[in-house]
């Protein structure tokens, strides 16, 4: 399952990670992989149940946790995002993946200045992270500093020139 979701076949990965599931009902890392190709099929209630049997039977896995806030972060339930994302950091402080989703969601939710901080821990902790440039340069466009967000939108798209949501806001700062 991880494989195929790794190579972009969530149709494929959802049945492997379902599979996997009923192998073993007990292992929350075949839930995870689960919730991870059922988001990448739509199926976002599918994956809301399946990351939550992963945290059920790993309720203190950062990972699992962050997956969760970007699940929500994604669906635009940014408060909730925001407390699972707060989560995560609380239970692994050096997770970027974690800063950058409540970045993000904060900065849905107009909570400018907590967003920047956010971001700045996100890019503390993995500054060759692409996404975490991305994400940067979200909460930034969302407060209206353009300059910054062209700057962060620019090196996200160095470190991945096929990252195709960073082109598009690249544009939008700088109009």
């Amino acid at each position: 399952a991880r494989a195929l979701v790794a190579l972009n076949r969530p149709g494929e990965a959802l049945t492997a990670g379902r599979a996997a599931v009923a192998l073993d009902p007990e292992d929350p890392d075949a839930h995870f992989l689960a919730a991870l190709a059922a988001t990448g099929t739509g199926d976002h209630d599918l994956a809301e149940r399946s990351i939550g049997a992963a945290m059920s039977l790993a309720p203190t896995w950062p990972p699992y946790v962050a997956a969760y806030a970007w699940l929500l972060a994604h669906q635009g339930r940014n408060e909730e995002a925001i407390e699972q994302a707060r989560r995560a950091q609380e239970l692994d402080p050096e997770n970027a993946e974690a800063a950058a989703i409540l970045g993000s969601s904060l900065a849905q939710v107009g909570r400018h200045d907590e967003a920047r901080e956010a971001a700045r821990t996100a890019l503390a902790l993995d500054p060759g992270g692409d996404v975490m440039h991305s994400l940067a340069g979200f909460a930034a466009l969302a407060r209206g500093d353009r300059r910054e967000a062209e700057a962060r939108f620019r090196e996200a798209l160095r470190l991945d020139p096929s990252d195709d949501a960073a082109r598009m806001l690249l544009v939008e700062s700088l109009k």
